[in-house]
Order: structure tokens, then C-alpha cells, then sequence
């Protein structure tokens, strides 16, 4: 038999923890509403980590960019859309006798994803538009989808990544391919971006969004996705992880015996260059070792597939203080001869992508897109530059991709203010670089007025109008339209 007073011992233990667990709800929830309302955490757009790319945006979000102004939607796929990419496959049956869509896929880093303005006004949708006005005009009954793979701070390799794994299986008639000079530099797979965190609820949250800027990016020490070094100093560790990742590429792509003759002749002359090098030259002289290697050792049209799987072992082998050096020294300073080494990966990797699309009647262009940097004064033309280091490796080989200078209307329509920007310099606000509202052409900027690094929506506008009448001047559009055939329903 229960005895009375224990009954009621056992209801107010239980009164007890209700009421304290009511209490911590309670107060995390208002902690919750507090943080989201007040202090501004848990409304950023969530990446995660991944050691293949670096990073990338958490799918099904609809969260404030960096900066707060426009709001961001990321669909099932990964990527700034408010529509789910798997509508294309109905699409190309949704009525009868009605061709197949053009799908048009794009690549770039944050000028292209549009940081700072809508969806509807990045230059991509607006392409969007402007070519299906170009199809309607001309009485062709069939759309033009965009779609927009670009993710913020995406460097060429990352790019090239997402095309090989996420772009590829879409089958799109045109890549267009949205770069800047400084997107050669490496892929970041060391330093963990602002925001990142994984798929789980309470990583949305406005409190693991303040824990995770003020406690753990900042007390906690952060992982690398490097593979663990072995024991030496940093130049023993680099050249170890080297050779071994060398040697297995060698071996898987010549065989036994071609393969070991080739690892041994790599050895003897990064023996004879690498000691006393200097750091920055270190990418350029084992591109060089690499060329030799490939030269020697296969034929032409597999020279560049052995460079680049090399050149991949270097680049994931980069130890921490040189990677930070290079960063460092590649964003200002892309042009530098110290760099023509990677350009020319880039270009064998731009070769490989173009070759394939080709081979299936598809077109790559590439945009080289404007920068702040043009509007403050004038570097080398990124343009003629990479026809010069990379368009020789993609010509040779009878491939055809179209090269736009997106930057030459934008750059023309802002005369006035590059002009005022050259005489009194950009202006400092809270140590960002700004435009002045009092600087003369600041009321027609292109470039956004407190973010100057980023297009504004008549910037976007441009840029989308400049490709779009490329693309039809150049015959792009006649040819991919030549090229893709219709698709009916069944029994038509």
C-alpha cells in the first residue's frame, strides 16, 4: 500500500521539474526571439563544410545574405532559386509538339549569385528573360531556363567541381562560365567560412548562429580537412603527401612500369628546382615539372589530363602557411608571371569541360565579368590576358568557346564616377571601402554604393544585357537552337 505522504512527495517532485523545464523553454525561447530580433543571429543563409568543395549552401533555406539586404532562397538543389530544378524534366513535355527547353547553366562566385539583390534582379534571371524575349521575337515556341550554380567566394576549381558533379547529369545546351582574374587562386580547404554548419535543426537556430560567431569560430579551435601530415618538418610533411599522391597517379594512369620511370623523373627535376625556391614561385615551377613529366611520357591530347590530376596532388598537399602566403599575394596581384603556371591549369581544366560540351553539340562561354578594381584604376586586361596564357591550350585543340568582356558596358556607362573615384580615392566607412553619395556619377552607379565589390540591380542589368547580345551576335543562339532537336509527346 502506498502511504499517502509519498504520493504526494513523488506529485510535487513532479510539479517541480514541469515548472523548471517549462522555465528553460521558456527562457531559450525568448533567448531565441531575442537574438533573431535583436541581436540580428540565425538569419544568414547557412553553408556547410565539405572537403570537396570547401563549402556549400545548406539546401531549402530562405535566409538574409551577409549583409542583410536581400533575402535569399535556396532550393533542393543547393542553389539560389526560388523554383526546384526537377520541374525541367516536365518541362520539355508539357505540350504537345513544343520543342525542348534550352537550358543554359551558369558558374561564378558571388557577382553572379548576386549578393545584395534580389533573385529576380541578378543577372542571370534577368538573361533569362532577355533570351526568351529573343525566342518570342523570332516565333520560336520554346523557353530558355537559367540556371544559377554560383556560390559566393567560388574560386575556377570549385566552379570546375560543380560542373563535374552537380552540372553535368542537367545536360545543359550553353555553360556560361562567369569569372574574375583572381578566381585562379586555390581552393580554401583550410579556414571554415563564416556561417557554416551542418544540416541539423539546431544549426538554423538564432542561438547556434551566436555560439557559433562569438564562441566557436573565435575560442574553439577549428578542424582542417587536411589529411593527417606525417611526423618532420613543413617542407618534409608537403613533399611526403606529395610524392605519395603522385606516385599513385602515375602508377593508375601509365601503369607499373611507364608509371615508376615517370615518378623517377619527376623526383630528379623537382630535386633540381625545388630546394631554395621561393614560396610564391613553388606553384609555377611544379607546373613546369609536371609539363616536362607529361611531355615525356604521354601523348599530346593526354598531356593535359596528366598535368591537372598532378597539379591536384600539389594543391591538396599545400601546407597551411603557404596556402595563407599565396592567398595573400594571388588577389591583388593575379597577373604576376609568378602565376602563368596556374593559368595555364586553369585553362587545360576550361579545355577538358569545353571538349566534352562540344562533344555533344553543347557551347561553353566565358564571361569575364567587371570588378571594382576596373572602376579604381586600370590593370591589365584580364581579357587579352588569358587569351595569352590559357586560350592557346583550348585552341589548339580545335575547341571553340566564346570569350565575352562583360565589363565593357558597365565600365563605359560609369565614365563619371571612375573618373571622380581615381581623383579622391574610394571612400573608408567602418574600414569597408565605399562610394561616396556626394561623388559625382554616385547617383548612376552600377556598383553598389556601400558594397562597391558587387553589382546593384541596374549593374546586374548591364552585365545581363552585354552577355545576352554576345550571345546572339556571335550566332550562340541560332546554333544551339540549330542543334537541339524537337522532342514531341507520344503519339504525335
Amino acid at each position: 500500500m502506498i502511504e499517502p505522504h509519498a504520493s504526494q512527495d513523488d506529485a510535487g517532485r513532479r510539479f517541480w521539474i514541469g515548472a523548471r523545464t517549462v522555465v528553460v523553454v521558456v527562457a531559450l525561447l525568448s533567448l531565441e526571439l531575442g537574438l533573431y530580433h535583436v541581436g540580428d543571429f540565425g538569419k544568414r543563409t547557412i553553408k556547410e563544410r565539405t572537403e570537396r568543395y570547401g563549402w556549400v549552401l545548406v539546401p531549402n533555406q530562405s535566409k538574409w545574405g551577409l549583409d542583410a539586404v536581400a533575402r535569399e532562397r535556396i532550393n533542393a538543389q543547393g542553389f539560389r532559386d526560388e523554383r526546384d530544378w526537377a520541374f525541367l524534366e516536365a518541362e520539355a513535355e508539357r505540350e504537345e509538339g513544343r520543342h525542348a527547353p534550352l537550358k543554359v547553366a551558369v558558374l561564378g562566385n558571388s557577382l553572379t549569385f548576386g549578393s545584395g539583390v534580389t533573385e529576380q534582379q541578378t543577372w542571370p534571371r534577368v538573361l533569362e528573360q532577355l533570351l526568351n524575349d529573343e525566342l518570342d521575337a523570332r516565333g520560336e515556341e520554346r523557353d530558355v531556363f537559367v540556371l544559377n550554380f554560383a556560390v559566393e567566394a567560388y574560386t575556377l576549381e570549385q566552379m570546375a567541381r560543380t560542373y563535374e558533379d552537380r552540372i553535368r547529369p542537367f545536360e545543359p545546351d550553353l555553360l556560361l562560365w562567369a569569372t574574375v582574374a583572381k578566381d585562379i587562386r586555390f581552393v580554401d580547404l583550410i579556414h571554415v567560412p563564416t556561417g557554416e554548419a551542418p544540416r541539423r535543426f539546431e544549426s538554423r537556430t538564432a542561438i547556434f548562429a551566436m555560439l557559433n560567431e562569438h564562441v566557436i569560430n573565435r575560442w574553439i579551435p577549428l578542424p582542417t580537412w587536411r589529411a593527417k601530415a606525417p611526423a618532420g618538418s613543413a617542407q618534409e610533411r608537403f613533399w611526403t603527401v606529395l610524392l605519395g599522391g603522385s606516385q599513385a597517379v602515375l602508377l593508375e594512369l601509365l601503369g607499373q612500369e611507364r608509371g615508376a620511370a615517370a615518378l623517377a623523373s619527376l623526383s630528379a627535376t623537382v630535386a633540381q628546382r625545388y630546394p631554395g625556391a621561393a614560396q610564391l614561385d613553388l606553384p609555377g615551377i611544379f607546373v613546369e615539372c609536371f609539363e616536362q613529366v607529361a611531355r615525356e611520357f604521354v601523348e599530346e591530347d593526354r598531356r593535359g589530363a596528366l598535368v591537372l590530376a598532378l597539379y591536384d596532388v600539389f594543391e591538396a598537399a599545400i601546407p597551411p602557411a603557404l596556402w595563407n602566403a599565396l592567398e595573400t599575394d594571388i588577389v591583388p596581384n593575379p597577373f604576376a608571371p609568378r602565376y602563368a603556371g596556374i593559368w595555364r591549369i586553369r585553362g587545360y581544366r576550361v579545355a577538358t569541360i569545353t571538349r566534352e560540351l562540344e562533344s555533344r553539340s553543347a557551347r561553353l562561354a566565358l564571361a569575364v565579368m567587371p570588378t571594382i578594381i576596373q572602376v579604381q584604376h586600370t590593370p591589365p586586361s584580364p581579357l587579352s590576358f588569358w587569351r595569352d596564357q590559357w586560350l592557346p591550350e583550348v585552341t589548339a585543340a580545335g575547341l571553340r568557346p566564346l570569350v565575352i568582356d562583360a565589363a565593357v558596358d558597365y565600365l563605359e556607362q560609369m565614365t563619371t564616377l571612375r573618373e571622380e573615384i581615381a581623383r579622391r580615392g574610394m571612400l573608408m566607412v567602418d574600414g569597408r571601402a565605399t562610394i561616396g553619395a556626394d561623388y559625382a556619377g554616385a547617383d548612376e552607379s552600377l556598383a553598389r554604393i556601400e558594397d562597391p565589390w558587387h553589382y546593384s540591380a541596374a549593374g546586374h542589368r548591364v552585365v545581363a544585357t552585354t552577355i545576352a547580345r554576345r550571345l546572339i551576335e556571335e550566332g550562340v543562339v541560332d546554333e544551339l537552337l540549330a542543334a537541339t532537336s524537337p522532342r514531341t509527346t507520344e503519339g504525335n
